[in-house]
C-alpha cells in the first residue's frame, strides 16, 4: 500500500514501482500535482477527479486499488471519510 502521492519527493525512477501497489491512499496533493494524480486515478475522467481531489477534507482520502465492497473484488476508487471522535482525535 502507498500512503500519499509525492512526486517531487521521489525521483522519477522510484515513481513506477510506488504506482504498482495494489493500493494507493491519496489525500490531498499539492496543487500542482492534482492534474498528474488525477490523470493516474482516470484518463478521461481526469477533470472530475481533479475536483474531488482538491476539494477532499480533513480526514478524507482516496482508496485506489484492488478493494472488496459486498463480496466484490475488483479495482475501485473511493472516498474515504474517518470519522473525528468529540475529543478531537480520529477514530
Amino acid at each position: 500500500m502507498v500512503a500519499q502521492y509525492a512526486h517531487d519527493n521521489f525521483p522519477k525512477h522510484i515513481l513506477p514501482l510506488l504506482n504498482q501497489s495494489d493500493l494507493r491512499l491519496i489525500f490531498t496533493p499539492p496543487n500542482s500535482e492534482i492534474p498528474t494524480v488525477a490523470k493516474s486515478l482516470n484518463q478521461q475522467e481526469w477533470q472530475t477527479w481533479a475536483y474531488i481531489l482538491k476539494n477532499l477534507s480533513q480526514g478524507q482520502c482516496i482508496a485506489d486499488g484492488m478493494l472488496t465492497i459486498e463480496e466484490h473484488f475488483k479495482h475501485q476508487q473511493l472516498k474515504i471519510s474517518i470519522p473525528f471522535l468529540d475529543d478531537g482525535r480520529w477514530n
